[in-house]
């Protein structure tokens, strides 16, 4: 498996992970943790997944393949990720109006 597929992979068990942490302690009804921190949280996984891809791929690739590379890997963790949200959703239907009532 290549060092983009295993990153990619890695974002979407990690973002799951997450969301599903979140909802089964009921923190996503925190706007402070629920909204803004997990936010945070992602992103910062994001940056350090995709560090660690191109820090394995750095010694045989140069400059604008490592520019693919990592937009390869949001391209398919992006799609990976709106799938996994999509099964998210169906095994929680009422997460979407826990979260409007909370932002309510």
């Amino acid at each position: 498996m290549s060092s983009v597929t295993k990153a990619s992979v890695a974002l979407v068990v990690m973002v799951m992970a997450v969301s599903a942490l979140l909802y089964a302690t009921g923190l996503h009804a925190n706007p402070l943790i629920g909204g803004v921190g997990s936010l945070v949280l992602i992103i910062a996984m994001n940056v350090a997944i995709v560090f660690w891809a191109l820090k394995q791929t750095a010694s045989r690739n140069r400059y604008l393949r490592q520019l693919g590379n990592s937009a390869l890997i949001g391209l398919i963790g992006g799609v990976l990720v709106f799938l996994g949200s999509i099964a998210l959703l169906t095994a929680l239907p009422n997460y979407l109006d826990e979260m409007q009532a909370m932002q309510i």
